[in-house]
């Protein structure tokens, strides 16, 4: 299974989830399927998050998450 392991958190701005969905989507379309893992997940990072979930990227990839900033609810993202 191929793994993509991205940190949001060092990506500037506007074009952090684009980014990362354009890199998901194209892991997604190899025959193994794909795990990506976002670090970092800060703000902007939520933001990312819901993109993939809502482009609908949970049900081809695992989706794992890891949150650095304290009080997070990422929990319900996931």
């Amino acid at each position: 299974m191929a793994s993509l392991l991205t940190d949001i958190s060092q990506v500037d701005g506007g074009c952090r989830s684009e980014n990362l969905l354009s890199k998901a989507m194209k892991m997604v379309m190899r025959p193994s399927g794909a795990r990506i893992t976002v670090m970092g997940v800060g703000g902007g990072g939520r933001n990312a998050i819901r993109n993939l979930i809502a482009g609908g990227i949970s049900r081809s990839v695992r989706l794992v998450v890891i949150d650095t900033d304290i009080g997070s609810d990422l929990e319900r993202y996931s």
